[in-house]
């Protein structure tokens, strides 16, 4: 979906819903994730962790989703 809009959607957060809309023109990655992570899945998960700082040098924001409260 690189270079696609998308409809507005709000991401659910603790205390406060964050619609898509505050992204808009602004680079954005959505990752999903299992509610308990697979070791093969750690490894990746890990990387936008590590990968932060570039990331924000970007301008982009990252957030992840699973079902975890």
């Amino acid at each position: 979906m690189l270079d696609r809009p998308v409809p507005d959607f709000e991401l659910p957060r603790p205390g406060q819903a964050i619609p898509l809309i505050h992204a808009k023109g602004k680079p954005l990655v959505l990752y999903f994730y299992p509610k308990t992570p697979l070791p093969h899945v750690l490894p990746k998960l890990n990387s936008f962790r590590d990968l932060h700082p570039d990331f924000q040098a970007l301008g982009c924001q990252i957030y992840g989703i699973s079902r975890d409260s």
